[in-house]
């Protein structure tokens, strides 16, 4: 099983060289057009009370651009204005924050990146728990940092176990993981119940450092942290051109923007910008 889930995670891991490779390429012979419909998720229903920032309207010069207001941009902005308080950064985010897959996915603090039997030794399972689990934790203490209103908890994640002739595998999995310090459960029977009672169930594996969270609240919840850092946000201000060179160019459709550097925080929406 570990054999053919290496295999699985080299041949993600090609496919996803090969599209960076081509990416530029097919951009070209399939434009994109920028279309961003509006978030109408159950986690944006409970930001109520958010209303979005005025575009940008003039003409600006910055040390750093950011485009795109989700979790990676909003997180560089946290944390660059932090480290270079004398730095001046811009946000530039299409729609509102959170707009995209960060306001609108299955709400899930996780850890791992992939399947971790498809890593390639027992020190790489361990780096990416432990730098995962970092990153859960760096989260929870902004939210605790800073008082903000998001609603999260922390109180493990299950992996059920539905066919009999899993619960083996899985126990031994199970007690891999907490042999290099990872603290995986593995339950079945009456142990099982205080978590959940299905029926077809025969066992489970529990990641008690994972839980649940709303993005969208995170991301908006930062907005007033940023500007007082000195961060300034312009919402419904897409990017539709850059231009590159010493100083880069971002073409908006009412101003533009001057830059040292940028970060392309756009995720699927990559493609779009001009």
């Amino acid at each position: 099983m570990k054999r053919i889930a290496q295999w699985s995670n080299r041949a993600l891991f090609g496919a996803a060289a090969l599209a960076a490779k081509t990416w530029p390429l097919a951009a070209r012979i399939f434009p994109e057009t920028l279309e961003i419909d509006d978030n109408q998720s159950l986690w944006v229903a409970q930001t109520p009370d958010y209303r979005p920032n005025p575009p940008l309207q003039k003409p600006i010069d910055c040390d750093l651009a950011i485009i795109g207001g989700g979790f990676t941009g909003v997180s560089t902005a946290y944390h660059f204005s932090r480290r270079y308080p004398e730095k001046r950064v811009v946000l530039l985010e299409a729609k509102t924050l959170a707009n995209g897959a960060s306001g609108r996915n299955g709400g899930m603090l996780l850890n791992w990146v992939t399947d971790p039997l498809a890593y390639s030794s027992d020190e790489m399972v361990q780096r990416i728990y432990q730098t995962t689990h970092a990153g859960i934790q760096t989260i929870l203490d902004i939210i605790k940092r800073h008082e903000l209103n998001v609603s999260h908890r922390v109180d493990g994640t299950v992996h059920l176990i539905t066919h009999p002739d899993r619960v083996e595998a899985a126990q031994e999995e199970a007690a891999y993981y907490n042999s290099l310090g990872i603290p995986v459960q593995f339950l079945e029977g009456d142990a099982l119940k205080p978590y959940i009672e299905l029926d077809g169930v025969y066992a489970a594996m529990i990641d008690p450092n994972s839980g649940q969270l709303n993005g969208a609240q995170l991301v908006r919840e930062l907005r007033p942290v940023l500007e007082a850092q000195g961060v300034e946000i312009y919402e419904q201000t897409p990017v539709i051109r850059i231009e590159e060179g010493r100083e880069i160019i971002l073409y908006t459709p009412q101003a533009e923007v001057r830059a040292k550097a940028i970060v392309l925080a756009t995720n699927g929406y990559t493609g779009k910008l001009g």
